[in-house]
């Protein structure tokens, strides 16, 4: 007697905003590093993405990090507390993309002092996969309300 077993493996394709041009993030004031009471370092005022900062795609890359936060800062307090700006962004959603989801639409808050989520605005993101085989993402991002506030991503 002889069995026969057949499997199925399925891939998970890129969107086709991965093959798309986009724009790298990798400043390395970006990179979330929480400092007690502000980064001696920052400048008087801290980054921001207002002007000259154009809506587009965007993919974080080392030394700046390479994802946006999915949760609020634990460390609120100080200017410049939590990357080399004021207000800080991450996720609302509170969940990254995933490969072969597509894009999926977001809301960015921008966490300062206090306030979890002031200034929020809508982007959106997308889970790819390089040609060696490694996740990264893409966020489709909007100039900055007001100065002082910037998108910090994680770092690996």
């Amino acid at each position: 007697t002889s069995t026969t077993t057949s499997t199925s493996t399925t891939t998970l394709e890129n969107d086709a905003q991965c093959k798309q041009s986009y724009s790298i993030l990798k400043d390395i004031w970006r990179k979330v590093n929480y400092v007690p009471g502000g980064a001696s370092n920052c400048t008087s005022s801290g980054h921001c993405d207002q002007s000259p900062f154009a809506t587009a795609w965007y993919q974080f890359q080392e030394p700046a990090g390479y994802k946006l936060p999915i949760a609020p800062p634990v460390l609120q307090s100080g200017n410049c507390a939590v990357c080399q700006t004021s207000a800080s962004a991450w996720i609302e959603e509170r969940r990254d993309p995933v490969l072969g989801e597509g894009i999926i639409d977001i809301n960015i808050c921008n966490s300062y002092s206090t306030t979890e989520c002031g200034w929020k605005t809508q982007g959106k993101a997308v889970a790819c996969q390089d040609d060696g085989g490694e996740l990264f993402y893409l966020y489709y991002l909007s100039s900055t309300t007001t100065c002082d506030i910037a998108y910090c991503a994680l770092g690996a």
